[in-house]
């Protein structure tokens, strides 16, 4: 752990063991409020939204997403760097995360190659993400990813397609 104090002076042994123990504490209280589903905390917002549909859904997607083996990333800025940061958090090795957030023909030719080692289409997942729904580089990298998927795997690739963007969003719809 790194902590970083603007008054150094005022700042003795005591004190930083006193602020990690406080921090681990705190950890593990965000820890049990999670895994209790316990919505009446604030700490829980840091994983859900106060609708309790979304634990449904995010259940069935992990059992749908069970068998994922390769995750293609496509969007750019901050749809693309957030699930990149989670990922590199919560990855246990298992899951392969390629990104396509900008325009690149070489890009795009570096990650048909690698889906071309998969035979199911349940191997793969394409996560698409636009707030706007219209944003050029991810709605081109998606077409041609997904053109190239459905001519190995037919229709099936779309089940294994999440899109996210605003409700009212083009490709929402």
């Amino acid at each position: 752990m790194f902590l970083t104090y603007f008054d150094t002076d005022n700042v003795s042994p005591t004190v930083i063991k006193k602020n990690v123990s406080d921090l681990k504490n705190y950890r593990k209280k965000v820890t049990k409020t999670i895994e209790s589903r316990d919505d009446t905390k604030p700490e829980y917002s840091l994983i859900h939204v106060a609708a309790p549909e979304v634990h449904e859904l995010l259940d069935g997607l992990k059992k749908d997403f069970k068998q994922i083996k390769h995750l293609a990333l496509i969007g750019i800025g901050g749809s693309n760097l957030g699930t990149a940061a989670i990922h590199e958090v919560l990855d246990e090795g298992k899951v392969k995360l390629s990104q396509l957030d900008t325009v690149s023909a070489a890009d795009i030719d570096v990650l048909l190659e690698e889906l071309k080692l998969y035979r199911s289409a349940k191997s793969i997942a394409i996560c698409v993400i636009s707030k706007s729904g219209g944003t050029a580089e991810t709605i081109s990298n998606a077409g041609v990813l997904l053109s190239a998927q459905e001519d190995k795997f037919g229709k099936g690739i779309y089940k294994q397609t999440i899109f996210i963007g605003n409700g009212g969003a083009d490709f929402m719809k």
